[in-house]
């Protein structure tokens, strides 16, 4: 989305920070929150601060990053893992997204795991946006032609 010509997404990574669009304040107005900790994480889906299934599961997601920034420990990433399930234990997205992201990093003990987290949870992103692209495109062929019968019904 362009707010003011620049270009945002609802979710990034930025400086070892993910920045969410808070969501509690939209329409009225435009607040950027640093998440910092994994805990940040977690109250930003408690209080639906992010709101939707896919910016809720990218952002448990990028939770585990910043649990790895905060303690690259696998212990500490499996707790921090549960603790972000049950944040909303409802969300199908949130449960999937963090399974997915400890499947790639489970037993991985090396300098790497950052890069390996990060490079998943954009990965995850990247696909939210391709679906939600998918969805707007199939959608407007159905309005197209639900306007085009109208308008031909219209003319009779």
């Amino acid at each position: 989305m362009k707010i003011e010509g620049k270009e945002y997404r609802t979710i990034w990574f930025e400086n070892n920070v993910v920045k969410i669009i808070d969501q509690t304040k939209l329409p009225h107005q435009f607040i950027i929150k640093d998440l910092k900790i994994v805990k940040d994480a977690i109250n930003a889906i408690k209080v639906m601060e992010v709101r939707g299934a896919p910016l809720i599961g990218a952002t448990a997601a990028y939770g585990l990053v910043l649990a790895i920034l905060e303690n690259n420990d696998q212990s500490f990433l499996k707790k921090s893992a549960e603790d972000l399930i049950i944040s909303r234990p409802t969300a199908i997205n949130l449960k999937w997204a963090v399974d997915r992201m400890m499947n790639k990093l489970s037993g991985v003990n090396s300098d790497k795991i950052l890069e390996i987290a990060l490079n998943e949870s954009k990965k995850i992103c990247e696909e939210d946006v391709k679906f939600c692209e998918n969805i707007g495109l199939n959608g407007l062929k159905i309005i197209e032609e639900i306007y085009s019968k109208k308008k031909i019904q219209l003319i009779y």
